[in-house]
């Protein structure tokens, strides 16, 4: 397959009908990361850079060093139906997510992964504030006045968030007990071999069922790259 095709830029002047699938590419440029999801011979999902793409032609996908090709092989394969999604960022935030089909994969050189471009594609428009129902093991550590942790760790999880705050729940032994009102160090346990984001924060209110503390936190206003992926990945993962 010849590859030396000059791919178009993405061109945010162009007057596209936003029912149409060249919509997708609207502020889409070269590095972003996309999900991608491979459920035959098994369900597969790798996180692949853009390099490009031809409008209307083809989708190119890098394949990253650290992978193997021969490690894929059973899924990485031409004709195989993949399902990609990633965050659009904007005003409001867009989930978008389209299914197609593997074009070809190239090992010479550079390791590229050729999707067909997509017919339709679906997206959701994402609210900056907006909850994303999760179950995801985190704790929460007292921080004292100069912002050291002090105290012992309680072990819970988040049941809700988004970049304002989460709600975080544990068990309690005391039927009466609640959380005070106070400055925690939330670390969220996200992902198998990830290592714990940590958000500073303060919490705001607190509830007592049945022996279960359901804690309202709210984060501290200041930028948090980690905690930007992550939810990131969980909107992906719940497009």
């Amino acid at each position: 397959m010849k590859t030396n095709k000059k791919l178009a830029a993405p061109d945010t002047n162009t007057d596209i009908d936003p029912s149409s699938p060249l919509q997708f590419v609207i502020g889409l440029m070269p590095g972003k990361i996309m999900d991608i999801q491979i459920n035959s011979p098994c369900l597969v999902r790798l996180k692949l850079p853009l390099i490009g793409y031809e409008l209307g032609k083809y989708i190119i996908l890098k394949y990253p060093a650290s992978f193997s090709i021969q490690e894929y092989a059973d899924v990485l394969q031409e004709g195989n139906t993949v399902v990609v999604r990633y965050i659009l960022e904007g005003d409001k935030g867009e989930c978008v997510a389209f299914s197609t089909t593997i074009r070809a994969i190239t090992t010479i050189h550079e390791k590229l992964v050729f999707l067909n471009y997509p017919k339709t594609v679906e997206n959701r428009q994402l609210r900056s504030a907006q909850r994303q129902q999760i179950h995801i093991p985190a704790k929460i550590e007292m921080l004292s006045d100069d912002g050291k942790v002090i105290g012992n760790a309680v072990a819970g999880v988040i049941r809700d968030i988004s970049d304002k705050g989460c709600q975080f729940s544990f068990k309690s032994a005391g039927a009466n007990k609640q959380a005070r009102k106070a400055n925690v160090l939330l670390s969220i346990l996200y992902g198998a071999n990830a290592q714990a984001v940590q958000v500073r924060a303060m919490v705001r209110n607190s509830r007592n069922e049945h022996g279960v503390i359901y804690v309202g936190i709210q984060f501290e206003d200041k930028p948090n790259k980690d905690l930007n992926e992550l939810l990131e990945s969980i909107k992906i993962e719940n497009f």
